[in-house]
């Protein structure tokens, strides 16, 4: 996810500060992430994804959430706890927390993906350019974006600030929208946006054949990713944005501060 405190108003960004302490929005990004490992996060780990039938390239709330137990569940969960205002000091932060975390989950492809693998956590084989063996999931969450990195000398804020910088204006207010609501949060569509992308482009080598255990994935499957990769970035930052804009600004539009 990309520098959220330039995308956000005085006042969203003022209120987030107020909420996390001493902590930063880019600094409890991963902070979902690393608690679902211990006993008492444990039941969070499921909130990180959406599993879908596979090959069905489309995220169906009833089909796929029905007990609201995903991600999109998640952001919707957390941002009314937001927008209520009465919760408790803990939950709010924690609420926050998990809000900046999923709405970056929701925008990686293998985070709305198939059931039977676990979005691509089953299928494991080599990543070429950094001689790396893991996951396919494992590639879109962080090879790819680990070697764009080495052009910014493996420094993720410089990664991020260019990330920023090439966001389109135009593009950028598309984003900061939802089209069957005024409420810029619509994690509903979001995902429905995201699952064709990893039947298209992760589930895909670019010779046309599918990827499964065994896998050796070069360059060209590097070069083909990557511009959906940062592209998934950019709009997640916006979008979580323009979400914490309409939350604790009222008077912002949602697509102001998009600017550039």
């Amino acid at each position: 996810m990309i520098l959220r405190q330039e995308l956000l108003t005085d006042a969203a960004n003022a209120k987030c500060q107020s909420i996390l302490g001493t902590e930063y929005l880019s600094s409890v990004a991963t902070w979902a992430d690393e608690v679902k490992h211990e006993a008492a996060w444990k039941w969070s780990g499921k909130l990180h994804y959406i599993n879908t039938p596979d090959w069905a390239c489309n995220f169906n709330y009833m089909r796929d959430c029905s007990d609201a137990e995903c991600v999109a569940g998640a952001i919707t969960n957390y941002t009314s706890i937001l927008a209520g205002g009465k919760a408790d000091t803990n939950l709010t932060q924690e609420a926050l927390k998990f809000l900046i975390h999923f709405a970056g989950d929701i925008h990686q492809p293998l985070h709305v993906a198939f059931d039977s693998d676990e979005g691509g956590n089953t299928e494991k084989g080599l990543y070429i350019p950094l001689n790396n063996t893991g996951t396919l999931h494992g590639i879109w969450d962080y090879d790819i974006i680990q070697q764009k990195e080495q052009e910014f000398d493996n420094n993720w804020i410089n990664y991020a600030r260019y990330l920023l910088k090439n966001i389109d204006e135009n593009d950028a207010n598309v984003w900061a929208k939802c089209k069957t609501q005024q409420d810029p949060s619509c994690p509903n569509e979001w995902g429905n946006e995201t699952a064709p992308l990893a039947c298209k482009y992760s589930y895909v080598d670019v010779d046309g054949s599918i990827i499964k255990t065994g896998f050796s994935l070069g360059n060209d499957y590097y070069n083909r990713s990557l511009p959906i990769v940062e592209e998934q970035l950019q709009r997640g930052g916006v979008r979580l944005a323009a979400t914490l804009n309409h939350l604790f600004d009222h008077k912002s539009q949602t697509s102001k501060r998009v600017s550039f």
